[in-house]
Formats: structure tokens, sequence, C-alpha cells
């Protein structure tokens, strides 16, 4: 280092020495903020811009009450509404893209969530529930259907990471997902999207939501796909196989009497078929053996049985099925949530219902032959009650009690 350079080190004082200071420490990455000084005070213009770039505070709800998320002794991601859509986030199971740690299996039409690498891979079926909850405006989903979970008009999404048996029950072992879809307000707000993508995927949603009065409010939500072209085709039959479409409905009313209470009411609707996670082939050098079937594909003795892997080409999404096997689900429900504000604390009364009923369809010889095959038909009811009472918002000491009850019924 040359002597003008120390010498101008040595003029702290100067100008042209705090600048090449500060031009030193951002190239070293190590510049604090109390470095950057400046001799006159910021324009107004300039710190209005510096704090429309700062970080808006996040409200989360990870701990059944409205709490910033810096404030929250728990992990929690959590993406507004706004974030997904720019990150092209179409469906839950797209939320992987985003939070590396969260993944979305998907069989016979029903996600099966894994957090950290937590979760349970029988998840799907009736009354076995899934070790990382999923809950879609305070309700809690027994069976998480493709098209209740379809991200349309969503607030936000927090994704609670670690046990929360806590407050969200004994099967929250790896975490809990919580999905908000708008409230309705007192402006009127109009969107909506089409969209076009390959495999002749069609896609839409329209938002609408509209006050009625002073204290009343309503909107609605409608959102829908349709993938005609599969991945693959049936060697045998030539259908396409690997398609979806789904369409789901949700509307909201919202009446606020006065400032200490605050009624919701949910309904929404929802329909789905595809074969997504269902199609299937041999694997190479299976053998098999029935003394009781006597039918091509079903030999006795044992023989080798043929797999698509053993064909030259790009068979990976194709099949040999001769039965077009699908899952079918249709659905239905409504929650009801009252916020009363009292003298010494909140109390929250969360009431859901939802029905569903759904058929899959199975080609179980995996062959071109009618072996067999059938339809498995299932349904089910859920009824929940929940009931919060809180301290007050700033309160020195915060506390909490409720009970939740929960009927499930299957056939």
């Amino acid at each position: 280092m040359n002597n003008r350079i120390k010498n101008s080190l040595r003029l702290a004082g100067s100008t042209s020495a705090r600048k090449l200071s500060c031009a030193l420490m951002v190239c070293t990455g190590l510049t604090p903020l109390y470095a950057i000084a400046q001799d006159a005070p910021a324009p107004a213009a300039a710190t209005e811009e510096v704090e429309a770039t700062q970080l808006q505070d996040i409200v989360v709800t990870a701990q059944r009450r409205e709490q910033r998320l810096q404030d929250v002794p728990v992990a929690v991601t959590a993406f507004s509404g706004a974030t997904l859509q720019a990150s092209g986030i179409e469906n839950v199971k797209d939320l992987a893209h985003v939070d590396p740690s969260l993944n979305f299996g998907q069989v016979v039409g029903v996600y099966l969530p894994f957090l950290r690498g937590i979760g349970n891979p029988a998840g799907g079926n009736l009354g076995n529930e899934s070790s990382v909850p999923v809950y879609i405006d305070d309700m809690y989903y027994t069976r998480l259907s493709t098209a209740y979970l379809a991200i349309n008009s969503i607030e936000r999404v927090e994704v609670l990471k670690g046990p929360q048996g806590t407050l969200f029950g004994r099967n929250s072992s790896g975490g809990a997902i919580q999905m908000f879809t708008k409230d309705p307000g007192r402006d009127t707000e109009v969107s909506g999207s089409l969209g076009y993508a390959n495999y002749d995927r069609l896609s839409g949603q329209l938002y609408v939501s509209a006050p009625i009065g002073d204290t009343l409010a309503w909107n609605l939500s409608v959102a829908g796909t349709d993938q005609r072209d599969g991945w693959g085709k049936s060697l045998s039959a030539g259908h396409d196989i690997f398609t979806e479409k789904f369409a789901t409905i949700r509307s909201k009313l919202l009446w606020e009497p006065s400032d200490a209470t605050r009624v919701k009411l949910t309904g929404f609707y929802a329909y789905t078929k595809g074969d997504i996670g269902m199609v299937n082939d041999r694997h190479s050098g299976t053998y098999a053996s029935s003394a009781n079937v006597v039918a091509p594909g079903y030999p006795n003795p044992p023989v080798r049985l043929p797999s698509l892997a053993d064909v030259p080409g790009k068979n990976f999404y194709n099949t040999r099925n001769d039965l077009p096997q699908f899952n079918r689900e249709e659905g239905y429900g409504a929650t009801l949530r009252v916020d009363q504000e009292l003298g010494f604390a909140d109390l929250v009364s969360i009431t859901g219902f939802r029905y569903s009923e759904g058929t899959i369809r199975l080609d179980a010889d995996i062959t071109g032959q009618s072996l067999l095959h059938g339809d498995l038909n299932h349904e089910d009811r859920q009824f929940s009650q929940e009931f919060q009472l809180k301290s007050k918002r700033g309160s020195s000491i915060e506390w909490i009690l409720g009970t939740y009850l929960l009927i499930f019924i299957e056939s």
C-alpha cells in the first residue's frame, strides 16, 4: 500500500476517507448498518423508499392465536398467496418446490404429506390418519382428497415443523399444515385466470368478493383443471393413462355485527377423477403362478411374467392394462367459526362437517386380459367441534384452554 492510500485512511474525519472505508467494507461483505453514515439527513423520498423495502410483519396462527412470525417459538414456514402465485404453485403438492422439507406423495387420488421425512404411507386408507395433519380454514381433514387441496384464493399457507401434539392432536408427530383462504372484505373484488399447458391441460379459476351491507360480506371461489392427454398409453387398449381432472367451489359469508363478534360460514364442494399414482407394471423378472385360476397370465407351474422394462423403447409411463383405472372422489361440507370477545378472554367455536364418497377402479391382473378387476366403493362422514378460550392479545401471561371432538364414520 503506497503512502497516498495510507494517508487517506488516516484521515478518518474526511468525507473521501469515509467513502473509501465504506467501499472496502462493502467489498468484504462486512458492512454494519452504523458504518453507512451521512453528513446530512436523508431526503424524505429516500426514507420512504427504505421503509417500503423493509420486511413486513407476517401474521401466523401456529399457536392458535394471531402472532407475528418472529414472536412464535415454533419452526414455521409461511407463504402468502401472492408468493405462491408468483412461484407458480397451483396445488398443495407443489409446495415441495418452495419448502424442501415438505413432500407430498399421491396414490389413488389421495395426498400423503411427509415433513422432514416423517409421515404415514398408509394415510390414504380410510380411518388411517396422516402423521402431518392438514387444516383448511381451521377444519381438520381426515382424508386428503386431491381436489380439496387445490390452491385457489389462498391467503396464506403455514407449515409447522416438528411435533405439534399440544395444539393439533395426537397425529401431528411430523408437524402440521394450515391453509387459509381469503375472507370477504368491504371492497368489491373480481379476479380470474385461464391457462393451457402441454398434455392438452386446461385450467382456470375465478374469485369474486363483495359486501352485502355494512356488517355482511360474501365471496365465491371456483377452480378447475382438466388434463386430457395422458403421459402414457395402454398398449393393450390404446387409451391414455396418467390423466387427471378436478373442480372445486368454496364460498364464505362473513357477518360482523359488532367489534366483539365475528361469524364466518364456509361451504365447499370438490370433485376429482384421475389415475395418477395408480398405474403399474410388473418388475422385470417377476414370476407368478396360481393353481386355482386356469387362464392365460396365471399359469401353473410358475413362469416369468412379461414386463414393459423388457420391451425396447420409451415405456416408462405405459401399461398393458386393458381396463381404464381411475379414482373418483366427490365431497362437500361446511364450517362455522364464531369469534366472541369476552371481558377477560376470547372465545372461539369451530364447527365442521364433511361428506365424501368415491370409487376406485382397479385392473388388478396388470395384463391385457380381463382376469381380475373390480370397483372399490367407499363413503365417509366427518363431524368436528372445537372450543378455544384464550387470553386476550397483549396479556402479560398468554394461556389457552381448548377441547376438541371428532366423529368419523366410514363405510
